[in-house]
């Protein structure tokens, strides 16, 4: 971590700002109070040291430098100081459509990891949708199957919305009339290592568009779509048997495929005597079981008829 500190200190000019980059890097909460307060240094420990230990009081516990971001949407640190954004100005959370395929896909990524891996009150709506459709894509079953790579894309998302939210204040600044150049640059370098924290851990997992998604082998065959159909519940898809083995093309089918079996089996007179006398029991049968069905398919209609008139 010194190594960390000392090469930032000395790329930035200054520990402020080698404690602020190194908070993007590894995530931690970024606060005034606590970088003020780092500042008197124990003896044997660094500053960042000092800063960690600090950040990782109670109160702490749950911010992530997420938080920072979330807390401080119209400011960005520079110059140790908070400098305000003249284009940007804090909104109330705007309502958040969610689609179909919205819900969709949030519910198949906490039903596919087990839990809600974006529940984090921090975020809002607009955030949460994003980071869902985001995820989605990634969850094949390779993936769902280790938890580090697992681990990995769901940070790795994370650091995708944060990148989509430098960008937003990047192109809000330069569309002003006066240009702040300091602001834009540090803008700039936080997205630059975003990106760079993305494609490392996209390199480091073997992740890419061509390899990662819902589909995996054999996922786009008819069989394996009609499967997730029917596991949905999609009743459209269920095979009508009945209407199957009446419709006209069933029927010119079946009896061709008869035609060129008895070709083949090739039968005696005697054979074939004996076969259709079989075959008329069986069809008696049939024809007794189509009766008591019938006469089962007429009461139950009387009486529905009843239930309905009650």
């Amino acid at each position: 971590m010194d190594y960390f500190e000392n090469q930032y200190t000395d790329k930035l000019g200054s520990n402020d700002e080698a404690i602020k980059r190194l908070a993007l890097h590894f995530d931690l909460y970024l606060d005034d109070s606590i970088l003020n307060a780092s500042r008197k240094v124990n003896v044997g420990n660094s500053r960042i040291a000092q800063y960690i230990s600090k950040a990782n009081l109670q109160q702490y516990k749950d911010k992530t430098y997420d938080s920072y971001i979330e807390e401080n949407q119209n400011a960005i640190l520079y110059s140790g100081n908070l400098l305000k954004s003249e284009s940007y100005t804090e909104q109330p959370e705007r309502q958040t459509n969610w689609t179909d395929g919205d819900i969709k896909n949030k519910n198949y990524v906490i039903q596919t990891i087990g839990y809600d891996c974006f529940d984090d009150p921090s975020y809002q709506e607009e955030n949460k949708k994003f980071l869902y459709n985001t995820i989605s894509d990634y969850l094949s079953d390779d993936v769902i199957e280790d938890q580090h790579k697992l681990q990995s894309i769901i940070a790795m998302v994370k650091s995708i919305l944060q990148r989509e939210q430098i960008d937003t204040l990047l192109n809000a600044q330069i569309r002003q009339t006066t240009l702040n150049y300091p602001l834009i640059q540090q803008l700039g370098d936080i997205k630059k290592i975003l990106t760079t924290d993305i494609n490392t851990t996209a390199k480091e997992n073997a992740i890419s568009a061509k390899n990662n998604g819902k589909s995996s082998k054999g996922s786009n065959t008819l069989t394996n779509i009609t499967k997730e159909m029917i596991d949905n519940n999609f009743d459209e898809v269920k095979i009508n048997i009945v209407d199957i083995k009446m419709s006209n093309a069933y029927q010119v089918i079946a009896e061709k495929s008869s035609q060129a079996l008895m070709a083949e089996l090739n039968y005696s007179q005697d054979d074939y005597a004996r076969l259709l006398s079989e075959s008329r029991v069986f069809n008696e049968s049939l024809q007794d079981r189509l009766t008591e069905l019938e006469e089962e398919n007429r009461k139950l209609k009387i009486e529905n008829k009843s239930l309905k008139a009650v």
